[in-house]
């Protein structure tokens, strides 16, 4: 795998992949949590707060929120699942620690 991307890492799941954690988890960049139930725009403590495919992300300085996940490494690509942020995110993208990236709100 390409080590320092994230999501190649031996043993790691692919956030990208709804389905990587089985039912009712989701990928983190810490591994497999719970999925949760808050969508787009909600206010977040944790990773495992977030819905499938978003990330818990601290947007504002008081307060972080979910938002939809997406791939800064990858062109738009019909054969990839991975969602290239500049497709997805009309508002621009944010790399985030994982080395994966939000679209902003």
């Amino acid at each position: 795998g390409l080590i320092g991307v994230g999501v190649c890492a031996p043993g790691r799941c692919d956030v990208f992949h709804v389905d990587s954690c089985g039912e009712g988890r989701v990928c983190s960049p810490q591994g497999c949590v719970p999925v949760g139930q808050l969508s787009v725009g909600g206010t977040c403590t944790l990773q495992s707060d977030c819905g499938a495919s978003l990330a818990c992300v601290q947007a504002y300085p008081d307060r972080a929120i979910c938002l939809p996940r997406c791939d800064p490494h990858v062109a738009w690509d019909p054969q990839t699942s991975h969602p290239p942020c500049h497709s997805r995110c009309p508002g621009g993208a944010h790399h985030i620690t994982d080395g994966t990236a939000v679209c902003l709100p």
